[in-house]
């Protein structure tokens, strides 16, 4: 049998549907959050409770 490589980075998928929010704001949380923990990165913004309900 072959070992199988192990990738240091892990990749993550979360989908939301019915999310009343635009994608630019959307994407400017989640470019906030990536290579971070959320409980890092939490800021009074409206546009991050539902982002955060996709856990």
């Amino acid at each position: 049998m072959k070992k199988r490589k192990r990738n240091p980075y892990t990749e993550v998928c979360a989908l939301g549907k019915h999310i009343r929010m635009s994608t630019n704001k959307a994407r400017r949380v989640i470019d906030q959050i990536r290579g971070r923990s959320y409980e890092e990165t939490l800021m009074p913004c409206r546009a991050y409770y539902p982002l955060f309900k996709l856990e």
